[in-house]
């Protein structure tokens, strides 16, 4: 029976970067337990995007500060490892009047909490995007403080330096439960093996759910099924994310 300090659910990019944290605050005992390959789940199939321009306040301060790391982590010893954010900007189309009286009021929104959208018009719409046609365009919503990063780029960053700093990660090993007395939670089950944990964070996406149902814990996720279209290399065309 293996004991350690910090057991994580889940090799996507919120358990490797809940690992991170966990070293930054120099808690080094850490093993991290993935079903399959680092970034297997909805980490490796997400669009790259990150934005704080949403539409509840909530989700707009916790992206805002989302964003603030990803600059910090960006800039300093993870940008080493190949982490990067390129804030090239969203675009939201409208085409319709109604639309545009929406981003209206949710630029409004965002700047009272830090966020400089805007909404601009089709002749900055085509600086922007210079391909784009406007025709039937009433306007836009511009968000200059997004961006995006490679989610196959930062799970490799990540990796390198949890490896470097010693974090124990498994691989295609699948959590069978999780092992709780009474309201504490000991630590986990995998082939028929229990490793002991003082700590046991799920970090699994949609698997968060079975994962905590054995805990009688219930948690709102549901799946949405995506079909990614994979092409061959093709030449830039669009800098700043489009919406339509």
């Amino acid at each position: 029976m293996a004991k350690t300090k910090v057991i994580i659910i889940g090799g996507g990019v919120s358990g490797l970067f809940i690992a991170y944290s966990l070293l930054k605050k120099r808690i080094k005992d850490i093993i991290v337990l993935e079903k399959g390959y680092l970034g297997s789940g909805s980490t490796g199939r997400c669009a790259s995007g990150i934005r704080a321009s949403f539409t509840s306040r909530e989700h707009v301060i916790l992206m805002r500060r989302s964003i603030e790391l990803w600059i910090k982590y960006s800039c300093g010893e993870l940008g080493r490892y190949g982490l990067y954010y390129d804030q090239a900007g969203y675009v939201w189309i409208a085409t319709r009047d109604r639309s545009l009286r929406i981003f209206e009021e949710l630029v409004k929104l965002h700047n009272s909490l830090g966020v400089p959208t805007r909404v601009i018009d089709v002749d900055e719409l085509k600086q922007k995007v210079p391909p784009i046609k406007v025709k039937d365009i009433a306007g836009a919503m511009f968000d200059p403080m997004a961006g995006k990063s490679s989610p196959f780029d930062t799970i490799h960053a990540l990796y390198s330096y949890l490896r470097d700093a010693n974090v124990r990660i498994a691989l295609h090993t699948k959590v069978k439960r999780v092992i709780s007395k009474g309201s504490r939670v000991l630590g986990v089950e995998i082939d028929g093996k229990i490793i002991e944990a003082d700590t046991v964070v799920v970090a699994a996406g949609s698997d968060s759910r079975d994962i905590l149902k054995g805990l009688n814990v219930g948690i709102p996720i549901t799946n949405l099924p995506r079909h990614a279209l994979i092409t061959e290399a093709y030449r830039h065309i669009l800098k700043p994310l489009v919406i339509d």
